[in-house]
């Protein structure tokens, strides 16, 4: 994440406490067992609270300051089954997994394995070692991982939360209506291209089979636009990503008998790689199969794996916490922390009471390291428990964001369809309606009446032409919406001024909103057309200005007083006032006083709040 994220700070203090905490512990842990012995007592437990400290600032080095505490204290005459590093070391091997990556954490790793080689000859207590401080590397870095996971989800909902829903929602309504628009435009511009193509050729001919052509692409017209209609009305849909699905508890029960099992089996194989030198450890086997129920019933568990181990150290055979102990005490202890916080509580303590009696007579450190797996494995488990439990309730806060954001999307973009529809039906339907009938007309007469015939086409290829050009008015206040505004104004009063008209432009500000910004170069269209259709020679203004949080359009006409009577591209100032109005706005159209200079005024107000563009989310690591 970027070094700006005010999750980070947090972060860096609890691992400042971290290591403050281990310097305290391990220092303290190591004196406490090394005691009386001098100097040892003295030195381990310096190089155990140097090295914690150090690596606030380098993991690395800090671990391997610690490891060589461990070494030079046996240098000095430490007992070699002293589990006086066993604090130090283990806390060091979870830090470096929370902050350093391979291949750099294998220096500390191997390190701790070849003090525990060079202190045991016991393959299966080497390998417990090494898998031991291994596991507790990893829960480092799973607990890093996902709390990382959990900070990018809290940055997300962040981003989300500071955006108002009102504003996400325009900026996708303006997505939506772009694309439907779109759509819209191109098929009645198709439509109406090939009608009136269609009919030109037809007023060469003459003949049924061309100007029936001509009737049938009517009707397929008409069929697509009242399809299109249809799509646009009917209200929008948004998916809707249901629930997870949980794992089946069949398949969860299966799991865990499978690992029960292997266990089991690994407990078998252990003893018979000792070539039968101790005795069963009956313990232990019961230890593993009480997994296939720990997680159902974890109390039941620990207290069936508890007795067991209890029997076992009655029995006379100790528990050496080797690979297999290691692995089905850790799992165990997992599985129990992850129960209600009593449940959990009760079910470790029983779990370390047999342990440790079943433990003892194979030594003092043997029951130490057994505390150490379940301590470890059940504050893991609930270090992921409430890292997951705080990514759900953020999930949920997002997702709950999210429904609201939908329930605005959908009522607006369905308001929105409505519009657009309509303004297709102003541009083209009612043009692709009136080529029909005329069509139709020409098939009918074309034989006994081709005069009328050839009216009749001449009419579909003049309103397909006035079609088109309502299509394309529709196609460019897209295009202002999706780009820049003042440039798409400058081209409607250069076309004006093509036209006669003397038109002067005021341009000063640009449009913040995409809605806006269509709307406003509607208002500037309607009002040219008109001038050019009404009083072709007039001297004209146009002035497109922000007013605090709205944006104004004004155009104003000094020709003639008649401009407001026009139906100009379709549109119709009618029509224009119903957008204006339909966005928050205010439209206004009628004559100037006198003393104004004469002529016609058109001016609507817009609201046009900015709309900031969809956030880039950084992906991968950090």
């Amino acid at each position: 994440m970027p070094s700006t994220s005010p999750s980070i700070d947090p972060m860096r203090r609890a691992g400042t406490r971290g290591t403050s905490w281990l310097a305290i512990a391990g220092a303290a842990w190591a004196a406490l067992l090394l005691a009386p012995q001098t100097p040892v007592v003295f030195v381990v437990p310096a190089f155990f609270a140097a090295g914690a400290l150090l690596m606030r600032v380098a993991p690395i080095a800090g671990a391997l300051l610690i490891g060589a505490g461990q070494g030079i204290g046996l240098l000095l005459g430490a007992p070699h089954d002293n589990a006086s590093g066993m604090v130090a070391g283990l806390g060091a091997m979870f830090l470096v997994g929370r902050r350093a990556r391979l291949p750099q954490a294998l220096l500390p790793l191997l390190l701790a394995w070849a003090i525990i080689v060079s202190t045991d000859l016991r393959p299966p207590r080497q390998v417990a070692g090494l898998a031991l401080f291994a596991a507790v590397f990893a829960l480092g870095g799973e607990l890093s991982r996902r709390t990382e996971l959990v900070r990018e989800a809290e940055d997300e909902l962040e981003r989300l939360e500071a955006e108002e829903v009102a504003v996400r929602a325009r900026r996708i309504v303006a997505a939506e209506r772009q694309r439907s628009a779109r759509r819209a435009a191109a098929l009645l511009a198709t439509a109406t291209r090939e009608m009136r193509e269609f009919a030109q050729e037809a007023l060469v001919l003459l003949d049924p089979q061309s100007v029936g052509r001509v009737r049938r692409r009517g009707t397929a017209a008409v069929t697509e636009l009242r399809s299109l209609l249809d799509m646009l009305r009917s209200p929008a849909s948004a998916a809707e990503s249901g629930p997870a699905r949980p794992v089946p508890w069949a398949a969860r029960r299966r799991h865990d008998v499978l690992i029960a099992a292997g266990v089991v089996l690994l407990a078998f194989a252990e003893w018979l790689f000792q070539a039968g030198s101790a005795p069963l450890p009956l313990g232990l086997l019961l230890v593993g199969a009480s997994l296939a129920v720990a997680r159902r019933t974890p109390v039941v568990a620990c207290g069936v794996a508890a007795v067991a181990l209890v029997l076992q150290g009655v029995a006379g055979v100790g528990l050496v916490v080797g690979p297999t102990a290691a692995l089905a005490v850790w799992l165990s202890a997992w599985r129990a922390a992850l129960a209600p916080a009593g449940a959990a509580a009760g079910a470790l303590g029983l779990l370390v009471l047999g342990g440790v009696v079943a433990a003892i007579p194979q030594g003092g450190s043997n029951a130490v390291v057994f505390v150490a797996v379940v301590v470890l494995a059940g504050l893991g488990a609930r270090g992921r428990q409430a890292l997951d439990e705080k990514q759900v309730m953020v999930r949920r806060r997002a997702e709950a964001y999210e429904r609201l954001l939908r329930t605005a999307v959908e009522a607006a973009v369905a308001e929105e369809r409505i519009a657009v529809a309509r303004d297709l039906h102003d541009a083209a339907s009612h043009a692709v309606g009136v080529m029909l009938m005329q069509a139709t007309a020409a098939e009918a007469t074309c034989v006994r009446d081709p005069e009328t015939a050839r009216r009749a086409l001449a009419t579909v290829v003049s309103v397909g032409e006035e079609a088109l050009d309502g299509v394309t008015a529709l196609e460019r206040s897209l295009q202002a919406a999706a780009g820049s505004l003042r440039p798409e104004l400058e081209v409607l009063c250069e076309r004006a001024r093509s036209g006669g008209a003397l038109v002067t432009a005021r341009l000063v500000d640009e449009a913040r909103d995409p809605a806006g910004a269509e709307t406003a170069w509607r208002v500037v269209n309607e009002a040219l057309t008109n001038v050019l259709k009404h009083a072709p020679g007039a001297r004209v203004r146009v002035d497109l200005e922000h007013d605090g949080d709205d944006l104004v359009v004004r155009v104003r006409n000094h020709g003639t007083v008649d401009v407001g009577s026009g139906v100009g591209t379709g549109f119709g100032l009618r029509g224009l006032a119903e957008s204006v109005n339909a966005c928050g706005g205010v439209f206004r159209a009628g004559p100037l006083r006198e003393d104004q200079g004469g002529g016609f005024e058109v001016e609507a107000r817009i609201p046009d709040l900015p709309v900031p563009p969809a956030p880039q989310v950084a992906s991968g690591a950090h």
